[in-house]
């Protein structure tokens, strides 16, 4: 008789371990964000828009650095200090329109990702409400979808 596994625990990746599971890389990598996530919830409003931001900025150089689309459109915080990003500042960038994406083809993507963010993936929307629209994805976004 196979035992049965608590709802919600990830399947053991260790023959004969059913309780405590002991999850495999992937879901050993969300149960740590997870844990994160359930973490930072009890933190100030200032502290997690003090992360968000970091992160934010972290991203932005990135795209800057990486993106030939992103390069340009990202002029507009060229005279922010590293580590000093506000909300106001993120306001100044322009939103990003459907058309925008359209027209911009390839130069809207990473030149360079990050090796250790994994195998690049592509999705495509159908197109139902007008053009498709094509985006690419890494083992770190799909690890964030999950």
């Amino acid at each position: 008789m196979k035992p049965a596994r608590a709802r919600g625990i990830p399947p053991s990746s260790c023959a004969g371990i059913v309780w405590p599971a002991v999850p495999g890389r992937i879901p050993a990598d969300i149960l740590a964000v997870q844990y994160q996530l359930d973490r930072s919830q009890w933190w100030s409003a200032e502290t997690l828009q003090r992360a968000q931001l970091g992160q934010l900025e972290s991203l932005l150089h990135h795209a800057a650095q990486t993106a030939p689309f992103y390069r340009d459109r990202l002029q507009v915080l060229k005279d922010v200090a590293p580590g000093a990003l506000t909300i106001e500042q993120v306001a100044r960038i322009p939103i990003l329109k459907r058309g925008d994406i359209q027209a911009a083809g390839d130069d809207l993507f990473s030149q360079h990702p990050p090796k250790d963010h994994g195998k690049i993936s592509i999705v495509q929307t159908s197109g139902s409400t007008g053009s498709p629209i094509r985006v690419r994805g890494t083992g770190v976004t799909g690890l964030y979808w999950q």
